[in-house]
């Protein structure tokens, strides 16, 4: 009976550290992030106080302008100008309907990020039939991949999204709106009149994935149940085996000492 008391005892002391001991497990969480390096989507910054202001593009952080004009200005519009608010803010950009123009911003990026962009797209009102732009991503210095037309014909904000993976290599990309008026400007026959195309813009959003490992997690084992209850049935049906076994062989010392 000592025998077997003392085996019992071996397989619980065993089978404790398995019982409280555990799997670990490690789990990576992913949630979009702005990109740092991407400045003034709200086209907040220089704060106007009038409406439709034309703005040299080297005072508009962020964003620069090919447009042809002198400064080569960016037009920001402000809340409530001609009946019209802000997606976002107080302030929006309006693309040039009558140039051939680009707006764009250069931020850094690291070669394999992809690359989540939205934005909300709006017609002029009371003077334009459609919003149209074009999206265009890629290199700073090279040639842009058009994400295609974007067009909104609701007045009203229309929100525009997509993604981009940046290739090898390129650690400076460009995001840009593209306008040409012989695209967005033309007559229509059925109506009889030309349909202009000038765009708003606003709330421009780019975002990555960024990704952190969370904590580890320890899960009991039993390789009965599998179940952490099963566990710790297991251990007590376990310590009342032995102090059972225990209590039975000191009654029989004592007997056998009489």
């Amino acid at each position: 009976m000592k025998n077997l008391s003392l085996a019992v005892a071996a397989v619980i002391v065993a089978l404790v550290p398995l019982v409280f001991s555990g799997t670990a497990h490690a789990s990576t969480a992913c949630s979009p992030q702005p990109i740092a390096t991407f400045l003034n989507g709200s086209f907040e910054d220089p704060l106007q106080n009038s409406g439709g202001v034309y703005v040299n593009d080297g005072l508009v952080p962020g964003w620069h302008s090919t447009d042809s004009t002198a400064g080569q200005p960016i037009e920001l519009w402000i809340d409530g100008f001609i009946g019209e608010n802000a997606s976002e803010g107080q302030q929006f950009l309006e693309l040039e309907a009558t140039d051939a123009a680009t707006v764009y911003q250069d931020f850094a990026t690291t070669p394999g990020q992809v690359i989540s962009w939205s934005f909300d797209l709006s017609p002029r009102l009371n003077s334009s039939d459609v919003a149209e732009t074009y999206v265009k991503i890629g290199p700073s210095s090279g040639a842009l991949v058009d994400q295609g037309l974007q067009r909104a014909n609701v007045i009203g904000w229309t929100a525009k999204s997509g993604t981009y993976v940046v290739p090898a290599g390129q650690t400076l990309t460009r995001f840009a709106f593209f306008s040409d008026p012989t695209t967005f400007q033309f007559y229509d026959v059925n109506l009889g009149r030309v349909l202009r195309g000038e765009t708003h813009i606003d709330n421009v959003v780019l975002t990555i994935p960024v990704c952190v490992q969370v904590a580890n997690s320890q899960e009991p084992l039993l390789a009965s149940t599998g179940q952490p209850i099963g566990q710790f049935v297991f251990l007590l049906l376990g310590l009342l085996f032995l102090g059972g076994s225990l209590f039975v062989f000191g009654r029989r010392n004592q007997s056998e000492g009489r």
